[in-house]
C-alpha cells in the first residue's frame, strides 16, 4: 500500500507515537530518572537526525539551485 520506504517508516513512526501515549499511564510506576534519560536521548535525536540527513544533501541542493 505504501510504496516508498520513507512513507512506511512514517507510519510505522506514528503508530509507535499513538500506542505511546495509549500506554502512557503504565509509565507511572517506572522511576523518573529513566523516563527523564529516555525522553532526553529522544529529544536529541529528534534535533540531531534532522541536521544530519540534511547535511547529506546540501551539496545536492546547492547545486540544483
Amino acid at each position: 500500500m505504501l510504496a516508498a520506504s520513507e512513507f512506511r517508516l512514517q507510519t510505522l513512526l506514528a503508530a509507535v507515537a499513538v500506542g505511546l501515549a495509549v500506554a502512557a499511564p503504565l509509565f507511572r510506576g517506572l522511576p523518573w530518572r529513566l523516563l527523564a534519560g529516555v525522553l532526553l536521548v529522544g529529544g536529541l535525536a529528534a534535533l540531531l537526525l534532522p541536521a544530519w540527513q540534511f547535511s547529506l544533501v546540501r551539496e545536492a541542493i546547492a547545486a540544483a539551485y
